[in-house]
């Protein structure tokens, strides 16, 4: 029973201890701030003024004005680049390339990148 009192009383000294010169330390760099420290006399700036954010402009969904003319620059595209007529061609669907987050990207290259190291050992197996 003795050594456990005796370990209680070494642990409350050490806790004590280093409690105080924490505090020390703490006190040092305050009196340090409060000297050394640079006395800007700037005066305080003044809050901003209120302003009225406006929206971002909504893009616009499929069938509305615009849409037409980007189906039709595409279908051209398409019929040249494939060679073919452009009644043979069926665009359903516009989406934006910028409409996935850049971690989104990351994410799908990783996974790709990952798969085709797991191929490259698959195939090195069979051989």
């Amino acid at each position: 029973m003795g050594d456990l009192t005796f370990g209680f009383e070494v642990m409350l000294l050490g806790l004590a201890g280093v409690f105080m010169a924490l505090s020390v330390l703490y006190l040092m760099l305050v009196l340090m701030d409060k000297f050394f420290a640079k006395k800007n006399n700037a005066p305080k700036a003044q809050p901003p003024e209120e302003r009225k954010v406006l929206a971002p402009p909504v893009p616009e969904a499929a069938g509305e004005k615009g849409d037409d003319e980007l189906v039709a620059v595409i279908t051209a595209a398409l019929a040249v680049y494939l060679q073919k007529p452009q009644a043979s061609l069926a665009i359903r669907s516009i989406t934006p390339a910028g409409s996935t987050h850049s971690w989104v990207h990351y994410g799908r290259t990783r996974n790709m990148d990952l798969q085709s190291s797991v191929n490259a050992k698959r195939r090195e197996r069979r051989r």
